[in-house]
């Protein structure tokens, strides 16, 4: 926890120096959901994964942290088994590094902190980022809004915590906003659907 600290501060202390005026260095996304496995015995069948309010600031050398308030993690089929944290941070480098990329690609580290349930628990991870991000901004956004969309996401590494202990894991997950539209579609579509069918049926 020192050491995130440390580099949080240095990261800040860096920021004005590195900053693009020219461009939206600070992004806000709703957040994400998804589905994850680790290679701990009580969440081999896998656990749900969520992350709500995210806010992203990336430097213009591809370093970069993010901030969020909720962090929640629940097992698969073991519903008893779930953490909720309100102090999320995570450090990154971006080999893309262009403010408004696409993707991010790279090394990152986070911890999460602050559990209702547990005072005394926190989970640090650490391994590899990829996101698919900001296609569909134009669509949710306009083009000057410092929101953005995390359209995929999948990370993959090493998590250590004070009740799982060492363990490998994998993640995958999809921008929450992208959720609510695709189940507006599927509503949409299904509500057609029986339109049609009472239309044929009074024939």
């Amino acid at each position: 926890m020192k050491i995130i600290f440390i580099l949080l501060c240095f990261l800040l202390i860096l920021s004005p120096l590195y900053s693009d005026e020219g461009e939206n260095a600070f992004e806000v996304s709703l957040g994400v959901l998804g589905v994850g496995t680790d290679s701990s015995t009580y969440n081999s069948s896998g656990y749900y994964y969520a992350r709500l309010v995210n806010l992203m600031y990336q430097l213009e050398n591809g370093f970069g942290i993010t901030l969020s308030p909720f962090v929640f993690f629940m097992g698969i089929k073991d519903f008893d088994n779930y953490s909720l944290t309100f102090l999320n941070v995570s450090l990154f480098y971006n080999f893309f590094k262009e403010n408004r990329s696409f993707f991010i690609l790279g090394p990152f580290v986070s911890a999460n902190y602050i559990n209702p349930d547990n005072i005394h628990y926190f989970n640090f991870r650490s391994g590899l980022t990829f996101s698919i991000r900001n296609i569909l901004h134009n669509i949710y956004y306009s083009d000057n809004s410092i929101f953005n969309s995390d359209l995929f996401n999948i990370e993959l590494g090493y998590e250590y915590n004070n009740i799982g202990k060492h363990k490998f894991f994998i993640q995958t997950s999809i921008d929450l906003l992208a959720v609510f539209v695709f189940i507006a579609w599927g509503s949409n579509g299904e509500n057609a659907v029986k339109k049609h069918q009472e239309q044929e049926r009074l024939r």
